[in-house]
C-alpha cells in the first residue's frame, strides 16, 4: 500500500493540532521473551544515556539508529527525538503485528510533524530469489537498491552499524529481544548522514516478517533464508531543520522522557 504523500511541510496551526491531542505509548506495547540471560544482561548494559554514542538500539522497540561521523549534534538530537517520539506514537495507536498497515501510517504522520519528509511510503511485499543468505545480506541489498547517488555512503554506514553491534553481545540481546516475538521479526533501521550543506539525510527501512523455525543463534546475523518473503517500507528521508525546530517544545511538551533514555548506545567500531 501507498500512503497519500504531502510534501510540502504542516502548517504551525496542522502541528499544534496534531500535538494537541497526541499520546504516546508508556513503553513498548508488543509482548517481549526476556531470557535469564537478558535478565543478567540488563543490569550489565552500558551507560544508560546515548549522548555520545553514533549506534543506537531501540530499548523497548527494534530501532537501530546510526550516524556517519560528520552528523551534527542538533541533528543527531532530532533523529533521536523524532524516532522515539514516532515509535512509542504508533505503538499506542495500533498493533504493528495485526495492523502495520495502519502502524505505519502513523509512523509517518508523527514524523512528518517532527519535521521529516519520505520521498515515498510505500508498505509491500519484497521476495528475493537469493538462497541461503541473512536477514542481514537482505537489508544490504534493499538499501543499494534504495539510496540512490548514497548508496555507497548509506552501504557503508550500515555495515559499520552492523559490526558494532555483533561486536557488543548486550546489543545483540537487546536487539534479538526487541524484534523478535513468537513466529514474527520486525525492525526498523535508520542510517543517517549529512549533507555538505548540513542537511540531515536518512534511508529509513522498516521490515517484517514470518520466522521459520529456529536455528539457533541471533535470528538476524545467524539464520540462512531462502526465497523470503516478507514486508517493508523503504524510503530516503530529509529533515526540514525548520520544522523540527519550530515543533520542538511541542515534541518534548508529549514525552516523557529524554530520548537517550529510550536508546542503548555504541560508539562505532569503524569509521
Amino acid at each position: 500500500m501507498t500512503f497519500d504523500m504531502d510534501m510540502a511541510a504542516p502548517s504551525l496551526e496542522e502541528s499544534k493540532a496534531f500535538f494537541r491531542g497526541a499520546k504516546i505509548s508508556p513503553q513498548s506495547l508488543r509482548p517481549r521473551t526476556m531470557s535469564l540471560n537478558m535478565l543478567s544482561a540488563k543490569s550489565e548494559l552500558s551507560s544508560p544515556t546515548s549522548d555520545d554514542s553514533d549506534v543506537l538500539v531501540g530499548k523497548d522497540t527494534p530501532a537501530v539508529l546510526g550516524f556517519s561521523d560528520n552528523v551534527s549534534e542538533d541533528n543527531r538530537q532530532a533523529a533521536k527525538d523524532s524516532i522515539h517520539f514516532s515509535e512509542r506514537y504508533a505503538d499506542l495507536k495500533a498493533d504493528i503485528k495485526r495492523a502495520p498497515i495502519e502502524w505505519h501510517a502513523h509512523y509517518r504522520e508523527a514524523m512528518r510533524h517532527c519535521g521529516w519528509t519520505m520521498t515515498a511510503y510505500k508498505y509491500g511485499s519484497h521476495t528475493t530469489s537469493q538462497t541461503n543468505v541473512t536477514m542481514e545480506a537482505i537489508v544490504l541489498d534493499i538499501v543499494n537498491a534504495v539510496a540512490g547517488a548514497n548508496a555507497s555512503a548509506m552501504l557503508n554506514l550500515v555495515r559499520s552499524v552492523f559490526s558494532t553491534i555483533k561486536a557488543d553481545d548486550k546489543l545483540i540481546q537487546l536487539f534479538e529481544n526487541t524484534s523478535k516475538g513468537g513466529e514474527t521479526g520486525e525492525f526498523r533501521i535508520v542510517p543517517c548522514l549529512q549533507s555538505r550543506a548540513g542537511t540531515a539525510i536518512t534511508l529509513f527501512l522498516a521490515v517484517d516478517c514470518k520466522l521459520k523455525s529456529s536455528e539457533g543463534g541471533a535470528w538476524f546475523w545467524k539464520w540462512k533464508w531462502s526465497q523470503v518473503k516478507l514486508n517493508k517500507v523503504a524510503t530516503m528521508v530529509e529533515l526540514n531543520r525548520r520544522v523540527h525546530l519550530r515543533n520542538q517544545d511541542l515534541i518534548y511538551d508529549v514525552l516523557d522522557k529524554d530520548s537517550e533514555a529510550f536508546f542503548e548506545g555504541a560508539k562505532k567500531l569503524i569509521s
